[in-house]
């Protein structure tokens, strides 16, 4: 910047050029406070540059260096912190893993060992493949899954291929695996099964049904707890193992419950299935035709469900025990549901049909909640089925109602005896009406008991592993 001074002392007037070069002074900027300029002496009037004459010097003056303005200061505006967003808390897990959609690859199911066991007295298993505290079952020799060794009792050729009524005994959780299935008129035991490997010791719960349509009632398997919701099943005649497949998700650990009806009523009865304690109470229909297009064919590990609901609350971790009969006379039979532990005795009764629920009641005071067990079966003859209901904890009570209506109550171990009962309803005798099948819960002799549903009269009694296994019982 160049600055012209005048001097109004000298007596001549003489202009004298004065270049001053101010430098530049810059002061870096904090954002945050004001630069300071420098100082700066306060200008004279500036006046028009002077005319030549005699008195200025003839050379010209040095070329003016580049002006160097200092920039007005800059003050920045304290940028806001961005905003940030605080996302929803996330969903709680469902209580039940999903049930795939699509095929994904799974572990291959456990093992299983098919014993043939000769049959013996009526109700009495061989000493030699029973489980006992103490001594687990011995490994099953090889089997091509053909017949079982037959038995020197007349009956017993007739039996295996005769469409007679059925009914299997599974050991519960604590013992190696063990399932016993019988001949319903006379008690005699057909064969036995390890489902799922001599190592697995989580229980067996059990049902019977023509899921492969030769007329002949098949013996259903869930696992118990620990080893993944496997359903196994056997062919009725041939004692073959048809395979298994997994009712839930593959992490699930919690087993799976089961029943058999014909649900759809295409005259091919149904896989029912409950989740086990630990997931939600979940509730799948397999449909028996999907499962076994024709008699004898395997199963895949990889299944659809033709239905799938949750029977009560999705938070509840209890588990859910499931039955089914025909409640109404359409020729569909119904999904009976009971709450496992830590819920109400709460049951309810889903239309095969429709889904809808067609009943919803306490069958034990509301203060119970050691879980329900239930059972589904026409027990007085007029086409449509009575529900059944056994404690799961405490002495056992088995109850009958028809929809609502409580029809009897049984102490069937005695007044103070058992801890819990687990029931079935089987038409024994072929008379077209039902009787019901209790079996022991853990701590208690190993015993189911066949009665008359009016008169409460035992028909059998029998062990259904050797006295001293105490872990309990399922019936189907």
């Amino acid at each position: 910047m160049v600055r012209q001074w005048s001097s109004h002392n000298a007596a001549p007037v003489r202009r004298i050029l004065r270049v001053e070069i101010l430098e530049a002074r810059t002061v870096p900027s904090t954002g945050t406070e004001e630069p300071v300029p420098p100082p700066v002496e306060p200008p004279p009037a500036e006046t028009a540059p002077p005319a030549p004459t005699s008195e200025t010097t003839t050379s010209e003056p040095p070329p003016a260096p580049p002006v160097v303005e200092t920039p007005p200061p800059v003050v920045e505006t304290p940028t806001p912190p961005p905003v940030v967003e605080t996302p929803p808390p996330p969903l709680p897990p469902a209580p039940e893993p999903p049930t795939p959609t699509a095929p994904t690859p799974v572990q291959p199911p456990p093992e299983s060992t098919n014993t043939p066991t000769v049959t013996g007295s009526p109700g009495a298993p061989p000493v030699d493949t029973v489980i006992t505290p103490t001594t687990p079952i011995p490994p099953a020799p090889p089997t091509t899954n053909g017949p079982a060794a037959e038995s020197p009792n007349p009956a017993a050729q007739p039996l295996r291929t005769q469409p007679r009524p059925r009914y299997a005994v599974g050991s519960d959780a604590g013992q190696p695996t063990q399932v016993n299935y019988y001949d319903g008129p006379t008690g005699s035991l057909l064969t036995t099964f390890q489902p799922f490997g001599a190592g697995f010791t989580g229980g067996a719960r059990v049902a019977t049904g023509d899921v492969t349509g030769d007329g002949i009632e098949d013996v259903i398997i869930g696992a118990g707890p620990g080893g993944g919701a496997w359903v196994r099943v056997y062919d009725g005649k041939t004692f073959a193992d048809l395979g298994a497949f997994l009712a839930y998700n593959p992490g699930f650990s919690g087993g799976a419950l089961v029943a058999v009806g014909d649900v759809d009523g295409d005259g091919r009865a149904d896989i029912v299935t409950g989740a086990g304690a630990g997931g939600g109470p979940h509730v799948q229909v397999f449909n028996g035709k999907a499962l076994f297009p024709t008699p004898g064919a395997s199963v895949a590990a990889f299944q659809l469900p033709a239905q799938s609901y949750f029977a009560y609350n999705p938070g509840f971790t209890g588990g859910v025990f499931v039955a089914a009969g025909d409640t109404d006379g359409d020729g569909h039979a119904d999904v009976v549901t009971g709450a496992g532990a830590t819920g109400g005795p709460h049951v309810k009764v889903f239309s095969g049909h429709t889904g809808e629920v067609f009943f919803s009641f306490f069958a034990y005071d509301a203060a119970y909640t050691g879980g329900v067990l239930v059972a589904a079966g026409d027990l007085d003859g007029d086409g449509k089925a009575e529900l059944v209901t056994a404690n799961n904890t405490g002495p056992t009570r088995v109850q009958s109602f028809r929809d609502t209506t409580l029809l009897n109550t049984f102490t069937v171990w005695g007044n103070g005896r058992g801890t819990g009962g687990r029931v079935a309803v089987e038409d024994i005798d072929k008379n077209g009406k039902a009787e019901i099948l209790a079996a022991t819960g853990p701590d208690y002799f190993p015993t189911v008991k066949i009665f008359n549903p009016n008169s409460g009269e035992a028909i059998r009694e029998f062990p259904g592993f050797m006295q001293n296994y105490t872990g309990g019982l399922f019936v189907g």
